[in-house]
């Protein structure tokens, strides 16, 4: 039953693969990949994580990951406006490269972070990493990084857990200052990856648990949905082997001894635990997919740091997410009360409203999903917050931070302003059409250029199936009307003012009597100056 709704409402071709073609799939390294066939995989295969209740149930379930689902939301919206031309099932504009940040060629190595940057150049990383990245992703201590910095470039010594700490903000540096991807980068994410794999099964530290959220977060960011999610969910295994989500006086890590814990530490705690929960909550949302649940946690809001830290503006939003959970079912008051709490908060840097608009626009397809169209205020609201959101992402791309949301907040407003289609949504079309081009520009990777040229699919789509609807009115009128064919009979093209000014001129020039004859008949209309009203309707 379950597999089958999957088929019915995607458009699948039912079908079982052979045990051996499956068994093959499995073993395939997740970098091998592609995002469509991740997406496909998670979006089709419900069934595999979740549990199999009533038949009702089931329905219900189903519907609310889907709605979870970007990916699955823009298949539907597209299927809703032409089911023959439809784009398949598909993570769009995920993030800006999809997996496709590498030199082309060149083989990473792993190897002492001292060998692959100068003391210099660790600490021209580490200024930019803390001016565009640790303003809304804040879980490291600055002070104690700068202290590593200068130690270690001071003593040769064996790599240690620290040292992929210092290689992802290293890479981070490089990848919020470089468009063009240099091989120094690819280095230093090769160096984290091995250092942690290796200390992973040694111990579970503070350290290895900051490198493995550094390493997510770039993840995020570059890397293709599947890989970020398993190291999503790996990040998360580790906290809580490190205990580090619950809040008591001591933590007892494995065969060591309770360490106090001080107010400073445990602060960090809580903001090393709300990235992590924020970014595994994203993924598996994005991917219709399983999020690691920790147990015996109450979410506490860091206090805000001085100078320019937003993280827990940011953070703020991660209980509404988190209480949208596909296994849990939440009510159309609840899910309207959701929306207007969401956009009733304050976000001022640009990562942290997108991340406002990202939540709004999942709400909003929760809404969809249940037949529900936003109007008045609540419309208002959400269309001024999504002109907000496209301002923030041109600002971001102007100061070269690759933030995961640059492509995809852009792409997921314009499906959603197509959904909404109303004049005011149709408006703001050519605002989210123009940021993806400029991100395409500015970021040229297949990511980029793939969603602009979706998005413009969707509003050509959407052009088309709205000529068929206006010829069909402009046939009735020519059959029935009273009135001369309100058409221009050399282009036969429907008379609508959204098309061009040549078109607004055929009916400028129609008799308008059958209208007057139409305003006498019906008490109601009268007063109303159609021909006015058609001129005004031109202009």
């Amino acid at each position: 039953m379950h597999g089958t709704i999957g088929c019915v409402q995607f458009e699948y071709d039912c079908y079982y693969e052979p045990a051996q073609k499956r068994r093959q799939l499995r073993m395939s390294s997740p970098t091998q990949r592609t995002a469509k066939l991740d997406t496909e995989e998670s979006l089709q295969h419900f069934e595999e994580s979740s549990p199999t209740p009533s038949a009702d149930d089931d329905i219900e379930r189903f519907g609310s990951r889907e709605a979870n689902s970007s990916a699955a939301f823009v298949r539907k919206l597209a299927v809703s406006i032409d089911p023959a031309n439809a784009p398949p099932l598909h993570l769009f504009a995920w993030n800006l490269f999809m997996g496709t940040r590498k030199v082309h060629g060149y083989q990473p190595v792993a190897r002492p972070i001292t060998s692959i940057v100068s003391r210099a150049t660790m600490e021209s990383l580490f200024t930019i990493y803390l001016d565009k990245f640790d303003r809304c992703y804040g879980f490291i201590n600055k002070q104690q990084v700068a202290q590593r910095i200068q130690a270690r470039w001071q003593t040769d010594i064996a790599d240690g857990p620290y040292d992929a700490i210092l290689c992802g903000i290293a890479a981070a540096g490089y990848l919020f200052s470089c468009r063009e991807t240099v091989s120094l980068e690819m280095d230093l994410i090769e160096s984290a990856k091995q250092i942690l794999d290796r200390w992973s099964d040694l111990e579970v530290s503070v350290d290895i648990v900051q490198g493995w959220v550094l390493r997510v977060a770039y993840m995020r960011m570059t890397a293709a949905p599947h890989a970020a999610w398993v190291a999503s969910c790996t990040m998360m295994h580790l906290i809580d082997a490190a205990r580090l989500h619950i809040e008591t006086e001591n933590i007892a890590l494995p065969d060591s001894p309770a360490a106090p814990v001080n107010e400073e530490e445990r602060e960090l705690h809580r903001r090393i635990v709300g990235i992590a929960r924020h970014s595994n909550v994203w993924l598996s949302f994005d991917l219709g997919r399983s999020r690691v649940a920790l147990h015996n946690s109450k979410f506490a809001l860091p206090t805000t740091r001085p100078h320019g830290d937003f993280t827990t503006e940011l953070l703020r939003i991660l209980p509404l997410a988190e209480s949208l959970d596909p296994q849990r079912d939440v009510s159309l008051s609840e899910l309207k009360s959701l929306l207007k709490e969401v956009l009733s908060q304050q976000h001022t840097e640009p990562p942290s409203v997108l991340a406002q608009t990202n939540m709004t626009m999942l709400i909003c397809r929760r809404l969809r999903a249940l037949d529900v169209q936003l109007t008045g205020s609540l419309l208002d609201d959400v269309l001024a917050l999504t002109a907000r959101s496209l301002r923030g992402a041109q600002a971001m791309l102007n100061a070269s931070s690759p933030w995961h949301h640059v492509a995809n907040v852009p792409f997921q407003v314009v499906c959603i302003l197509l959904a909404i289609d109303s004049p005011a949504a149709i408006g703001q079309l050519g605002d989210a059409i123009k940021t993806l081009s400029n991100v395409s520009q500015g970021y040229n990777t297949d990511a980029t250029r793939e969603a602009l040229n979706t998005a413009c699919l969707l509003v050509w789509l959407q052009q088309k199936r709205k000529e068929k609807d206006t010829q069909s009115l402009t046939d009735i009128l020519s059959a029935y009307s009273p009135a001369p064919q309100p058409f221009d009979q050399t282009t036969n093209l429907a008379l609508d003012p959204l098309w061009s000014a040549g078109v607004g001129q055929a009916w400028a020039g129609t008799d308008s009597t059958w209208l007057d004859s139409l305003v006498n008949d019906m008490p109601n209309l009268q007063g109303l100056d159609f021909t006015q009203l058609l001129e005004q309707g031109f202009q």
